[in-house]
């Protein structure tokens, strides 16, 4: 592990530099390379994380611009593509017996629950399947990216031929772990890292958040014009209104939301009556029916 050879310091943190015009190593957080090469007269230092070359003269790195314009054209290569849906003419047919269970890896029953919601999600899976986000072309596929870790969820890596199938749609009926999703999740939210059970909720309010960043490129906290497919799906506004007993007048706020929680109502049980051989009513004693619930009727609670 390289030190500074002034105060050992270490990590990406201290940005470590060799000088190359003899054997010293010194860090630029506290400028002790910027000392060694002016007591030294010493004009040109490597950065040891980066390989870029310092100069002391210009105060600036050393960039090769040929090479900085070949890195920039291919990294916006995939953003500068126009999408189109894949021109299929044939696809194999696959025996389906339902979609796969999921591993419980460790109290992550919270994570498979979340999974499985998006997973039976029309609309985010019409989104993946027809390619709207490749994992092959994202420029942070090398990266983690949530954005790549539901695409894999959903989709088919058309990098091979033939294409290895998607993790749900293949019909296999071996249970699968989401080991990559959970460790994506875990270097994105250091609050779920760990194998202790977490919130449900919060898991898939941090999933939308996370999914949201990679999908739109923008940690902006205005989300009101966001076109990204988690706003889509699942953003909306709640009015809450307040009327003054006195004057009649109401004033509304209105709030983004991701979510809204909603109050089931309990099941009522009606029993249907009978008679007794003797002729007396029987409450109870027949067939109890249970009056179901909608999602409307929970809006409207």
């Amino acid at each position: 592990m390289p030190l500074c050879c002034k105060c050992d310091e270490t990590g990406p943190s201290a940005r470590l530099h060799a000088c190359l015009h003899c054997i010293y190593m010194a860090c630029w957080k506290g400028r002790h390379l910027h000392d060694h090469m002016e007591a030294a007269g010493h004009t040109f230092a490597m950065e040891m994380t980066t390989c870029n070359v310092f100069c002391l003269t210009c105060k600036d790195y050393v960039y090769d611009l040929d090479m900085e314009r070949v890195l920039h054209s291919e990294r916006d290569a995939p953003l500068s593509q126009i999408w189109r849906p894949l021109t299929l003419t044939h696809a194999p047919i696959i025996a389906s017996q339902g979609l796969r269970g999921l591993r419980n890896m460790g109290s992550t029953c919270f994570m498979n629950a979340i999974i499985q919601s998006f997973i039976h999600n029309p609309l985010l899976r019409a989104h993946f399947l027809s390619d709207r986000h490749s994992s092959m072309l994202c420029p942070d596929k090398d990266k983690l990216c949530m954005g790549c870790e539901m695409d894999k969820l959903f989709s088919q890596n058309i990098s091979h031929i033939p294409p290895p199938p998607s993790q749900f749609y293949c019909g296999d009926s071996k249970p699968y772990g989401p080991t990559s999703f959970l460790y994506a999740m875990w270097m994105a939210q250091k609050n779920m890292s760990g194998y202790a059970q977490q919130d449900a909720h919060e898991f898939f309010i941090s999933v939308l958040n996370e999914v949201h960043i990679k999908c739109s490129g923008s940690r902006s906290h205005d989300t009101s014009d966001c076109r990204c497919i988690i706003h889509q799906v699942f953003s909306g506004v709640l009015q809450s209104e307040l009327t003054c007993l006195k004057c009649g007048n109401v004033s509304a706020a209105r709030d983004p939301i991701l979510d809204i929680s909603l109050d089931l109502k309990s099941p009522v049980k009606s029993a249907k009556k009978g008679k007794k051989k003797g002729g007396d009513d029987a409450a109870g004693k027949g067939d109890l029916a249970e009056s179901s619930c909608s999602l409307i009727d929970c809006l409207e609670r």
